[in-house]
């Protein structure tokens, strides 16, 4: 299966991606994401662009909420 990268942010015409397991940070144009692609959505790199994994980003923004509320109530 593909490496699995989040969108860390745009800067003009690039999109700055971080990977999942790796860690490390790659810079590519904004032209290989598909235009709904927005921060923080987890891709895929299939047939030459960045696909949003739609089940994968939701579970892991749940995955965020959930720490996040863990932390509130501390």
């Amino acid at each position: 299966m593909e490496e699995l990268w989040s969108v860390d942010r745009f800067e003009g015409g690039l999109a700055v991606l971080i990977g999942d397991d790796s860690g490390d940070s790659t810079v590519v144009p904004r032209t290989l994401l598909l235009p709904e692609t927005r921060e923080g959505d987890l891709v895929r790199l299939t047939d030459g662009m960045y696909r949003p994994d739609a089940e994968a980003t939701a579970a892991r923004r749940e995955e965020i909420r959930t720490l996040e509320q863990r932390l509130l109530r501390r």
